[in-house]
């Protein structure tokens, strides 16, 4: 489910189509205030299956949502659908090894995107880094350990934050390790 507003139309019709490209699961977008008959035409033909406009009762979203849910059961049980992960902007497919951060593609290295991929399957968990290390490298933690997963947040950072020295989306736990939030950012 997208939540839509005012300020975000064109930035939504984006990642409807970065999406729509990567899966083929139900796509519901909610209007969060009042929108123009073109924002919501744009948001279907951008690849919504679904519009909703609030106010609306938790009940009739509920249900709504559980229609559409069974309507792509129903046709679409031979296509199983791609895992992708979608939150403030970015969007991560681990099954085509993409990701997308405010409309743009991030070209990551293998280890860059298995880390991002770790910590966002993840999501609001504090990974320690020893837990990172041997997730993402394969091998027991070593003393080194912290040193190597330190660098490779950098660099993941340096490529999807639009300042890397304020992040955003990867919050530094000190002394423990790291978690993926969107919605973190140092002010």
């Amino acid at each position: 489910m997208i939540s839509l507003n005012r300020e975000n139309p064109i930035r939504i019709q984006n990642q409807l189509k970065i999406l729509r490209s990567l899966t083929n699961i139900p796509i519901a977008v909610v209007a969060v205030e009042p929108v123009d008959v073109s924002s919501k035409i744009a948001a279907l033909v951008n690849g919504a299956d679904q519009f909703m406009e609030l106010p609306l009762s938790p009940d009739e979203v509920a249900m709504s949502i559980l229609a559409l849910i069974r309507r792509f059961t129903e046709f679409s049980s031979e296509l199983m659908p791609v895992t992708v992960y979608f939150d403030h902007g970015v969007i991560v497919s681990p099954a085509h090894r993409k990701v997308f951060v405010s409309g743009m593609e991030i070209e990551l290295v293998k280890k860059e995107f298995d880390l991002l991929c770790l910590l966002v399957r993840n999501h609001g968990i504090v990974l320690t880094y020893d837990q990172i290390f041997e997730r993402v490298w394969g091998e027991e933690y070593i003393g080194g350990g912290k040193d190597i997963v330190w660098n490779q947040i950098r660099r993941v950072r340096d490529k999807i934050q639009v300042d890397p020295a304020l992040p955003h989306f990867i919050k530094t736990v000190h002394g423990v390790g790291y978690s993926f939030d969107p919605r973190y950012k140092v002010a």
